[in-house]
């Protein structure tokens, strides 16, 4: 079966949407250093919301994120927001979580996190059985993640793969060794070529 660029775009955006930082921000102010797409990290979380998290219990984890956004200087506030959000909606209080996702929206429009935001008013409409406001945010989201903009950023980040995959990922063990995955390397220079075709 052919490989669509559709689902090659609805595959990465999962990637994207938990990037460490763009590639114009990696390497600022280091000399020689290479620009490249950051594809994996997130906010360091406090021990105690990432086990309320991780235990499923959102009412705790609400309040602990409540707690840290009062804060001054909060860093990562649009993403303990947008968390917020996320257990808002399994909650299913899904009033609050419309709020909280769109408040994400309006306090940090250039937020990473600000397309999860979008796809979590979806789910909540979703949820609640208004798919015709879930489907005008799926479509504005298909819209952008397919513009030509966008495909020039996921073209890097395959290859970004491609290229550590052509290097050679370091063994597990004492040597850390490289070693190269030829074949993989081909695979994501193919779905980069596929994507600028």
């Amino acid at each position: 079966m052919p490989f669509r660029p559709f689902w090659s775009v609805m595959t990465l955006f999962v990637l994207l949407s938990v990037d460490g930082v763009s590639a114009a921000e990696e390497g600022k102010g280091k000399p020689g250093a290479k620009k490249s797409a950051a594809v994996s990290g997130l906010p360091t979380l406090s021990p105690a919301l990432h086990a309320a998290l991780q235990d499923q219990k959102y009412v705790a984890a609400i309040k602990l994120i409540d707690e840290a956004l009062a804060k001054p200087k909060v860093k990562a506030a649009d993403y303990l927001l947008y968390l917020k959000g996320r257990a808002q909606t399994e909650l299913r209080i899904y009033p609050q979580a419309l709020k909280t996702f769109t408040r994400l929206e309006t306090d940090f429009p250039k937020s990473r996190w600000l397309a999860r935001a979008r796809f979590g008013r979806a789910d909540v409409f979703v949820r609640q059985r208004d798919y015709k406001a879930a489907g005008k945010i799926y479509q504005s989201e298909a819209e952008r993640l397919l513009s030509d903009g966008r495909q020039n950023e996921l073209t890097a980040i395959y290859l970004e793969f491609a290229d550590r995959y052509f290097d050679g990922v370091p063994a597990k063990g004492p040597t850390a060794e490289k070693k190269p995955n030829y074949a993989q390397a081909l695979t994501y220079y193919q779905r980069a070529l596929q994507l600028r075709s």
